[in-house]
């Protein structure tokens, strides 16, 4: 519904290529898509970062340097305005996603109420979809992501601060030693489960964060069960689509 300039000859070179990759795979290409969250545009090597700054980057840059770097964007100033806007396709003012939904925010509308994502798109053409991580883009139903176009998710509903920050007196002293705040903010009743939800199913808590260290565990978690769907969804015969979140 909004303004795009066609572009028919990068269309037809896209169309043509998947064609001859679906011709000679017999299926369409898997799709895995990871996103860190918090990592600057110049801390991997491939654009200007990585052994320069302490870190070396060399798996980040063998796939920019066997693949596409994209050099030119607007980015979006915190995390849930830029995940609505990867995953579909607009800007955040015209979702209302402009900033996180937090705890004890009340909505009177669900944001996703007509909007349409990438993973509904390729779940409607065929594909496995799933998340795996962090979601951050709505906790309620109909905001979740097997409510908006995930075949499976996998993952954390807000982020790693607001699961622990209750929990961290080092970092956020101000909350965890004043009792009345403390008390007022878990009468808020965050989110702390690791949630398994599909589709048009069940909806189950795995465990919960109760202190520190399960949180400092959930990244290693997370990626085990990605790299063990991978290995099974590569088996079958449906393409998959992964949206790997760290937290």
């Amino acid at each position: 519904m909004e303004p795009a300039i066609p572009r028919p000859e990068q269309d037809k070179a896209v169309a043509d290529r998947l064609a001859a990759l679906e011709k000679k795979t017999g299926k369409k290409p898997n799709i895995v898509w990871i996103i860190v969250d918090d990592m600057g545009y110049g801390d991997p090597g491939c654009y200007g970062g990585g052994k320069a700054i302490g870190a070396a980057t060399p798996n980040m840059d063998r796939l920019a340097r066997e693949g596409l770097r994209l050099t030119s964007c607007d980015s979006q100033h915190t995390c849930t305005p830029t995940r609505s806007a990867m995953l579909t396709g607009r800007l955040p003012v015209r979702t209302g996603l402009i900033r996180p939904i937090l705890a004890g925010d009340t909505l009177t509308k669900n944001p996703w109420d007509g909007e349409m994502s990438v993973a509904k798109i390729l779940s409607d053409a065929g594909y496995y979809t799933l998340l795996t991580g962090k979601w951050h883009i709505g906790e309620g139903e109909g905001m979740r992501p097997h409510d908006v176009g995930f075949d499976e998710y996998f993952g954390y509903y807000p982020a790693q601060k607001e699961i622990t920050q209750a929990l961290d007196p080092r970092r956020f002293p101000d909350l965890v030693l004043d009792k009345e705040k403390l008390e007022r903010y878990q009468a808020i009743d965050v989110e702390h489960a690791l949630v398994h939800g599909w589709k048009g199913g069940q909806t189950r808590e795995v465990s919960t964060v109760t202190n520190l260290e399960d949180m400092g565990r959930a990244d290693a978690k997370l990626t085990q069960y990605t790299i063990e769907k991978i290995g099974e969804l590569a088996k079958g015969d449906k393409p998959f689509f992964l949206e790997h979140c760290f937290m």
